[in-house]
């Protein structure tokens, strides 16, 4: 019985064994002992071990109880970390990124002689603006109120306005093109495709040292699938590439999460390009294509992703 774990008790009865015997027996895990001339005993005997006994299982279901809450609480509290660590890479970091790029440009320029008074006003009040979104987006990001804010509109108009920033913001020349529909039934889900076309772009300027970005939208499969393809004529990927790092970590977690899967591969004609492929789960397009006639929007009418110029 110990071998196999079972937590039963166990009463000797006997009239012949004798008393060291039966102490050996207690020692080895019997519960208990009565002399077959005292059978008066068995069964206030029997009741009391299991008593006992449930009493033991009700304390090893706590134990068991408090184990899983202590691991489930250091699952929580790991899948935190991995939260706020995507969020600050995504939000943040990335203002951070736009703000250097912004300030860098601005130095140079100045120092050229190529900037009137009046843009370069307003390219530090541009760059003041980044800085104050970055303190807003820490504090709530702090509060664990941190979000991608959704407007009214459409996804593609908000990739389309991620495009212009980016350009904008960095120097390069980005824009949307494809008529496919991208599909996303609630707010999460649309922050996801935007978060990791923002991720994509935002790689192939800073590691790519990309001069010219695509963001190309096609359905698939008549529209039961989108691929969104976002291609640079950058350095293109290294031939070994060393371990993965918090970007492409973070675009992949988000194909994951909407059922798509992620490829980052080298261009045809150099360059790169990452290929995000997702399932469309509903009939509700949550984006209008151009050259196609649709009403539909996201649910609740929050579909469209404005950001500032820094996420880009």
């Amino acid at each position: 019985m110990q071998k196999k774990g079972i937590d039963l008790p166990f009463i000797i009865v006997s009239g012949a064994i004798g008393e060291e015997t039966a102490v050996a027996a207690m020692k080895a895990g019997a519960h208990d002992y009565l002399i077959k001339a005292r059978l008066a005993r068995l069964a206030p005997a029997v009741e009391r071990e299991l008593r006992e006994a449930e009493e033991r299982r009700k304390r090893r279901q706590a134990e068991q109880a408090l184990r899983d809450t202590e691991a489930e609480i250091l699952r929580i509290s790991e899948r935190e970390q991995s939260r706020i660590g995507r969020d600050l890479h995504d939000g943040v970091c990335q203002i951070l990124v736009g703000t250097s790029f912004m300030a860098d440009k601005l130095g140079k320029d100045l120092a050229a002689g190529k900037l009137a008074p009046a843009a370069a006003v307003a390219s530090v009040g541009e760059i003041k603006n980044l800085v104050v979104q970055a303190i807003e987006d820490a504090h709530a990001l702090a509060k664990g109120l941190y979000v991608v804010r959704l407007e009214e509109g459409s996804l593609r108009s908000a990739l389309e306005d991620l495009a212009a920033t980016s350009a904008r913001v960095f120097g390069i020349s980005c824009v949307v093109k494809g008529d496919g529909l991208l599909d996303a039934d609630d707010n999460h889900k649309c922050s996801h495709i935007y978060r990791i076309v923002q991720e994509a772009v935002s790689t192939a300027v800073k590691h790519g040292k990309a001069q010219s970005v695509e963001i190309e939208i096609a359905s698939r499969d008549n529209d039961e699938a989108v691929t969104v393809t976002i291609k640079d004529d950058g350095i293109g990927l290294p031939p070994t590439r060393k371990k993965e790092g918090m970007g492409l970590k973070t675009m992949a977690y988000r194909a994951r999460v909407l059922g798509g899967s992620l490829e980052v591969r080298r261009g045809p004609r150099g360059g790169t390009e990452v290929v995000f492929l997702l399932p469309m789960l509903h009939e509700d397009r949550c984006s209008q294509s151009q050259g196609r006639k649709s009403q539909s929007q996201c649910p609740n009418g929050n579909s469209s992703i404005r950001e500032l110029p820094s996420k880009g």
